[in-house]
């Protein structure tokens, strides 16, 4: 008797059965990815993993700033948003700070000396060879009791109050003159295809707020900020729809490309002088935004690059001021209380930007194209 007589049956009953499932497509379709049972996994480079177990655990970085008057008019005097009316004097102290405009307070402190390749603080970079940093994204939530937003009576368009009255104020909002708290931690540092994402969490007190008194999540906040860059290997050349994550722990699918009929758009072109001006401020060397040769030789960029802030602020202000003309078909002014924005494509200077934003229900969207693509996305939310 051959081999094959003695395992005819077993063959038949098992081996036989299996191949008519596995052939069938229905069966096929119904049985469990080893995709979901088994995902790939990336591993972290060893002392990638030392350096983010070491920043994340570390406590909260408590400092202090006074809200100058000449750093929040000049900041006013620079915004191309802001360039259509009279010549703006200094804010008086004790003006209520508008939204956003703390980015030029807080800023970095290192020595010359301790400067990156590229002029960038290095403070909250990760070790080599991630040492080509871009800013991803962000948000800002403000308290719900902001000072309240005055209707418009006029057509959409943009008109920034130069100041909020102090007198009708909530005591925690940020005024300028005085002393203002910033709490600094690093909650989450994420590891996706090859890339390193570093979460920044900024919370900002009025006054001075001793560790013992601060309630992270309690009241007393002024502004609560994210800030997440995006630092990339030497080798890595930039792509035009760079990854980024969200504020949460997976990507947003992103909007759709066909934007609606949008109720307020907005022109300028970025200049030498405007991105000079803004890292002044913001005391902010990395070359990428003023040395051109160093942009296109050796980050491979299209030229030198617009702030990632300075996008997020110019959105922040249009979106203040079209809140100021209610809803769609409202009859109230809004407050906002959030703002949540993704670099999506460097946007260069001296080439034309054009923002947009559209109502979607409650919830308003921007966006900022150059040539034709979108360089930022940002959503606004109100009450």
């Amino acid at each position: 008797m051959s081999i094959f007589n003695l395992l005819h049956p077993f063959f038949t009953l098992t081996f036989v059965p299996m191949l008519q499932r596995s052939m069938n497509p229905l069966y096929r379709s119904q049985r469990p990815s080893t995709r979901t049972l088994f995902p790939r996994r990336i591993h972290t480079p060893p002392s990638l993993q030392q350096w983010i177990d070491h920043i994340t655990a570390r406590s909260p970085q408590r400092s202090h700033d006074i809200l100058d008057p000449d750093r929040a008019s000049q900041l006013q005097r620079a915004l191309p948003t802001r360039q259509g009316g009279g010549y703006i004097d200094d804010l008086p102290g004790g003006a209520v700070l508008p939204p956003a405009h703390h980015l030029v307070y807080f800023r970095p402190r290192p020595m010359l000396r301790d400067l990156g390749e590229d002029g960038s603080a290095t403070e909250l970079n990760p070790p080599a060879p991630f040492l080509r940093r871009m800013w991803a994204g962000g948000e800002f939530q403000w308290p719900s009791l902001f000072p309240p937003a005055t209707l418009s009576s006029s057509p959409p368009s943009f008109s920034p109050p130069s100041s909020f009255s102090s007198s009708s104020s909530p005591a925690n909002v940020l005024k300028v003159g005085e002393l203002v708290t910033q709490v600094l931690t690093i909650p989450k540092v994420e590891y996706k295809k090859g890339k390193v994402f570093v979460h920044q969490e900024r919370v900002l007190y009025p006054g001075s707020v001793r560790s013992d008194e601060l309630t992270l999540g309690g009241d007393g906040w002024a502004v609560k900020e994210t800030r997440i860059h995006v630092f990339q290997t030497a080798e890595e050349r930039p792509t035009d729809k760079p990854s980024s994550p969200s504020l949460t722990s997976s990507p947003p699918a992103p909007p759709s490309i066909s934007t609606p009929d949008p109720i307020y758009t907005h022109t300028y072109t970025p200049t030498t002088p405007l991105l000079f001006l803004f890292s002044a401020l913001t005391h902010n060397p990395h070359k990428i935004h003023y040395d051109h040769p160093f942009s296109v030789s050796h980050q491979h960029q299209k030229g030198t690059l617009v702030h990632g802030p300075l996008s997020a602020l110019i959105l922040v202000e249009i979106a203040d001021s079209v809140a100021r003309q209610g809803t769609e078909g409202g009859d109230k002014a809004k407050r906002m209380v959030g703002f949540e924005y993704r670099a999506t494509g460097a946007m260069v200077v001296d080439r034309e930007v054009v923002t947009s934003a559209w109502w979607e229900g409650e919830v308003l969207a921007l966006e900022s194209r150059q040539g034709g693509k979108v360089g930022m996305k940002a959503r606004a939310r109100f009450v």
